[in-house]
């Protein structure tokens, strides 16, 4: 029985701590609560060079974080692994480690392959800060992951990211994964989900 969430999958991304989401982001009148993707307080947060980076950040969901979130229950390693650029790094201070992208394909694919029969693991995003130009973009926030297993629901846990994503060959694939420790519950209720 896995008793630590921690052990599914050790390559679950995590990242630099960030600033709280209202000194991100700017709501207006129109909106109540957290901005959510599509809300106008977003475009005006990101898009200050007139690019359009509403459209870029719905780009960013729809080549990045979605299939990674989706690939997690079906247990698709190689979907997932497809978000990631050539020379993808994944940087893990706590470690004192730096690996590229076939390293790193090595250990989450042996993850996977170590997930013990039964075990459903589920993976879902919320933001603190999104930057975005129309060939670069800047994403921190929180994810958490859970899962259910021949027992029941596995405990959940909550992890920062900041990732660096860059536009190649017409669509948006991670560069740079910063992963800097655990976070909580309370950070990601408060942080913008996605979608």
């Amino acid at each position: 029985m896995i008793e630590n969430p921690a052990q599914w999958l050790p390559g679950l991304r995590r990242a630099v701590p960030s600033a709280p989401l209202d000194e991100v982001f700017s709501c207006t009148a129109e909106c109540s609560g957290p901005p959510k993707i599509g809300s106008s307080a977003i475009l005006r947060s990101h898009d200050t060079d007139g690019t359009g980076s509403l459209t870029v950040l719905h780009e960013l969901d729809s080549d990045t974080w979605q299939p990674y979130r989706d690939a997690y229950p079906d247990r698709d390693v190689e979907r997932y692994l497809a978000v990631l650029a050539p020379d993808f790094r994944w940087v893990v201070p706590a470690e004192r480690l730096v690996e590229g992208l076939a390293a790193y394909s090595e250990r989450m694919r042996r993850s996977v392959a170590d997930l013990p029969a039964g075990v459903t693991v589920y993976l879902d995003f919320r933001f603190t800060e999104r930057l975005a130009s129309t060939d670069f973009a800047s994403e921190r926030g929180i994810a958490r992951m859970w899962g259910t297993g021949p027992r029941g629901p596995l405990p959940v846990r909550y992890t920062r990211f900041h990732t660096i994503a860059r536009r190649d060959g017409g669509r948006w694939r991670l560069v740079v994964d910063y992963d800097a420790g655990e976070a909580e519950e309370s950070e990601y209720e408060a942080a913008d989900g996605f979608g």
